[in-house]
């Protein structure tokens, strides 16, 4: 390889300036100052490597990895592919190498200008709920850096037998695989890009260097006598493993339990690892690992719990506490009649809104998701719609009028002010699996705040391993419900109705009538059905079936439904 081929190398491939690593006899790579041989590097003489970050946590490059290096992941090419795919529908340029044992593929972005590695990272994340793909090898592997480290070591590429490839897999030269592969304003187009996808922009993580910097949610839990208290104070009592690593995880149990953003509970970890003098250990991607393993790992983890945990006395001082803090939260639906009848939907209920097609189940979620957005920060998962057609129900409801009456400079202010007066209503189509869902509610709660949760619909979501139609629809109903009471939030889906309600002779509707799987109606904490009896007049009824927490105080609620507007009476 000539010099040319070493200056394409230094100028794509930046990292932190003024240093490199050096793979000594033994393997080992380690910190060296001035610039690599590149040249040495490219003819197979010497591995070098460089480190990612700069001090001020942006990068010049990032790249993801897929392999089957332990023989675990056959579908690795395809799984590429689809990442290669979904970056091209995504406008951003790429460079794809072939690692050197065949079976692996780094897939790299190069970034004319350096950027937030915050910023890169949410955008692979875009990337993975684009290609459906996941991404667990992504680099840089953290935010932003901690301490005195130098961050994540990437090894150059074509480093012994790697290469590089176009999408068919056939080997090219470097000069046509980095040819204009640069992301020119990288910055703009990484947040538009993840804004249009993700409906906002994550912001940049605070790093925690002190006590004072608890996240404030996890300083309300610090009950006096709590469990939380006691670990953080290191009270290992109970725990089965009595290592400081054991402490952390149950800590992050803790914070999972108690419905905390993923995000505050990593820097509740790496608050407690800073204090305890564990940062060696507590690396960012430890700590990542922690809090993952304890969502897995919450319900059978390995502590044994205490005696003081199981006392009435320590659960009648955490409700009082709560108390104190305030009452839960309550989600209005918008239609008086509605609300008087059954209050709103409570945080941690799930809700099941039933009907026929073509009974406006969407338009009301809609209706209630616009309402609750008042308040809090909501999220649509349209498995049905698309993010556009989402988009004109919204634009008919707001301007009232069809979509042949629309002025865009006069709509466009409506919209501008209704929603100036709204918190965020991210959208999201085509989750497809309840995984996805699972992942897309926790991403969203965690980085965005959000409460409330709407899927439309219920009946169109799989499981990653299918078995049957019965048992992956009782499993994503149980998955739903959980999921709202572990983050605290409402979660309404919709839910398709069968024919047997247009047989009965009274047309009233049954839990029974809920399409395939008993378990829905056994899962809701609230269930209501939907009946527009002569779609050629305004008249409509919402049955309320069934409420957990609470009474109805009228099973019948009779509104109207404009369809030209798309609105209900909100009384």
């Amino acid at each position: 390889m000539g010099n040319q081929d070493a200056s394409l190398f230094l100028r794509y491939f930046r990292g932190r300036a003024g240093i490199h690593a050096s793979r000594d006899e033994a393997g080992r790579y380690s910190p060296v100052d001035g610039e690599p041989d590149i040249a040495g590097h490219l003819d197979g003489k010497s591995a070098v490597g460089f480190y990612l970050m700069s001090p001020d946590s942006s990068v010049f490059c990032s790249c993801a990895d897929i392999d089957d290096h332990d023989h675990s992941n056959p579908e690795w090419v395809t799984q590429a592919d689809a990442v290669c795919q979904a970056l091209r529908e995504l406008g951003a340029p790429y460079a794809r190498e072939t690692s050197q044992s065949g079976s692996g593929s780094h897939i790299w972005l190069f970034f004319e200008d350096a950027v937030p590695s915050y910023l890169v990272r949410a955008f692979w994340r875009v990337v993975t709920m684009q290609s459906r793909v996941a991404l667990p090898e992504v680099y840089p592997r953290q935010d932003r850096l901690t301490g005195k480290g130098l961050g994540n070591l990437v090894l150059y590429p074509l480093w012994s037998r790697s290469q590089f490839t176009d999408d068919r897999l056939e080997v090219i030269s470097a000069e046509e695989a980095l040819d204009g592969k640069m992301i020119a304003s990288p910055e703009g187009f990484l947040k538009s890009t993840i804004h249009s996808v993700m409906g906002a922009v994550p912001s940049e993580p605070r790093l925690v260097t002190k006590p004072d910097q608890l996240p404030e949610r996890v300083e309300k839990l610090m009950v006096p006598g709590s469990l939380l208290e006691s670990r953080w104070n290191g009270d290992m009592s109970g725990l089965a493993d009595r290592s400081r690593s054991a402490v952390c995880f149950a800590i992050a149990s803790i914070c999972v339990q108690a419905r905390v953003p993923t995000p505050e509970i990593e820097q509740t970890v790496r608050a407690w690892a800073i204090l305890n003098g564990y940062t060696s250990r507590a690396t960012p991607d430890w700590i990542e690992r922690t809090v993952r393993r304890s969502y897995d790992e919450v319900v059978e983890r390995g502590e044994a719990k205490s005696e003081g945990v199981e006392t009435l006395l320590t659960s009648a001082r955490e409700a009082l506490h709560e108390q104190i803090r305030g009452n839960k939260m309550l989600f209005r639906t918008g239609i008086k009649g509605l609300d008087e009848s059954i209050d709103g939907c409570q945080q941690g209920e799930f809700v099941v809104v039933g009907g026929r097609p073509s009974q406006c189940k969407t338009a009301l979620a809609l209706h209630i998701i616009d309402t609750v957005s008042r308040d809090y920060p909501s999220l649509f998962i349209s498995e049905e719609m698309s993010r556009r057609e989402l988009g004109k129900r919204a634009i008919m409801s707001i301007s009232r009028s069809r979509e042949s009456e629309w002025d865009i400079t006069k709509t466009d202010k409506l919209l501008a002010e209704h929603y100036s007066a709204r918190k965020n209503i991210y959208a999201v189509e085509n989750a497809a699996t309840i995984e996805r869902c699972e992942e897309l509610i926790d991403q969203y709660v965690s980085s965005y705040g959000v409460k409330f949760v709407v899927i439309d619909y219920l009946q169109l979501l799989s499981r990653r391993k299918a078995t049957g139609r019965y048992e992956d629809l009782t499993d994503i109903s149980r998955r739903l419900k959980q999921i709202a009471g572990r983050l605290g939030i409402g979660v309404l889906a919709l839910c398709q109705l069968n024919r047997a309600i247009e047989s009965r002779e009274s047309r009233i509707p049954q839990l029974a009538d809920i399409k395939e799987s008993g378990q829905i109606e056994q899962d809701a904490d609230l269930v209501l059905i939907l009946q527009w009896p002569d779609r050629s007049k305004p008249d409509f009824r919402i049955w309320c079936l069934k409420r957990r927490n609470g009474p109805i105080r009228h099973q019948l609620v009779q509104t109207t439904f404009n369809p030209n507007s798309q609105r209900f009476d909100d009384g």
